[in-house]
């Protein structure tokens, strides 16, 4: 009915913003429009979840803000499904901020958007808590991040969100990030930014992934049972729950490193074999800072960047990855490869080399020596 004043004032709002080279995103909608969209588009339903006014009539805001609630209210789990979709869906088309050597700050896994979807659970979801510790890490992680990529659009003079290699050096020494025995300042700097990221998928993958199926376990007493609690979830291809992490990660089993015993050994061999399901239980274990729990000498390669043409991850990442694939050779479980899983009499031996083949890449020698001594 006021479509020409609605448009002279959209106009006269959007354009000064234009004209100085700041981009902006617009729409003018009514309440209804609003709601309707966001049932219908991430997107919009997560930009509303962010809305506050700047001018205009609060009365009208406060109802969108009320209704808007209310309507993603009624299906919390619904939403939180949604949200974690985005997050797979963002994992396959950005390089990761936890484990890249040139990653999206943006979108990346571990980057802005994964804190800013933990915040939009928890404003729907009464299920979606982020524990007192867990916030104030992340407030950290969103400090790091914002100034980082403030940083990079200060450096390139343009909206990148891309940390390409050549930015580092000029982005460490202006954090005032220096070089130390066997690391560098551009690695010191990716190294607190892979740090970073890890707690926010951490928090992320708490919060949104769907329990239905997870594994449940009662909370260890002795750190066998921790490493036996990793090797059923990796055995079954499923996660643990969030409490029976809760509870792992909570349990004071005495100092550390823990001692390693028969029934160790066994657990880890374990999960080294199973591949893919392997892998990802030892993510879980090092985003709980459980790995170094029984290997102190897993700390000084995690995080740890690779810079060289054959590397894409870092050091840690590499050898999680190297192992999983080693396990699915030597099971026959990777096709195009016949034959392999014949010729391996023992896969234990094989598994704990591919796992620690790289683990004397700590900046004191040459590795393959250094590496001999650690394992």
């Amino acid at each position: 009915r006021r479509a020409r004043r609605v448009g002279a004032a959209a106009e006269g709002l959007f354009y000064p913003f234009w004209d100085a080279g700041i981009a902006l995103g617009h729409s003018v909608r009514s309440v209804d429009e609003c709601l309707s969209l966001s049932v219908e588009r991430l997107d919009v339903a997560c930009s509303l979840l962010d809305a506050r006014p700047l001018w205009g009539e609060v009365k009208l805001f406060r109802d969108l803000e009320d209704r808007l609630r209310r309507r993603l209210g009624r299906d919390p789990g619904g939403f939180l499904d949604r949200l974690g979709q985005d997050v797979e869906d963002r994992k396959a088309r950005f390089p990761s901020c936890s484990t890249d050597l040139e990653p999206d700050l943006k979108e990346g896994s571990g980057g802005l958007r994964d804190l800013h979807a933990v915040g939009w659970a928890g404003r729907v979801s009464p299920d979606a808590v982020v524990r007192r510790a867990e916030a104030e890490a992340l407030d950290e992680a969103e400090e790091f991040l914002v100034r980082l990529r403030s940083a990079l659009h200060i450096e390139t003079g343009k909206r990148t969100d891309r940390l390409f290699l050549d930015h580092q050096p000029s982005l460490a020494s202006h954090f005032g990030f220096e070089a130390t025995e066997g690391l560098g300042a551009p690695d010191a700097l990716m190294r607190s930014l892979f740090r970073h990221a890890r707690l926010v998928e951490h928090v992320r993958d708490r919060v949104l992934e769907p329990r239905a199926g997870a594994v449940d376990v009662a909370p260890p007493s002795t750190p066998d049972e921790v490493l036996e609690a990793f090797a059923a979830s990796a055995a079954s291809g499923t996660p643990l729950s969030p409490a029976a992490l809760d509870a792992i990660e909570a349990a004071d089993l005495g100092p550390v490193p823990y001692p390693w015993s028969d029934r160790t050994r066994r657990a880890l061999l374990e999960i080294l074999s199973a591949g893919e399901a392997g892998r990802r239980a030892l993510e879980a274990m090092d985003r709980g800072d459980l790995l170094g729990r029984f290997l102190p000498e897993w700390e000084p390669v995690r995080c740890r960047p690779q810079r060289d043409p054959y590397h894409r991850f870092t050091v840690d990442v590499h050898l999680l990855h190297a192992t999983a694939t080693a396990a699915d050779l030597v099971a026959g479980r990777r096709p195009g490869a016949p034959g392999v899983a014949d010729s391996v009499g023992d896969p234990a031996p094989v598994l704990l080399g591919t796992f620690l083949h790289d683990i004397g890449k700590i900046g004191r020698g040459r590795h393959i020596e250094v590496g001999t001594r650690v394992a």
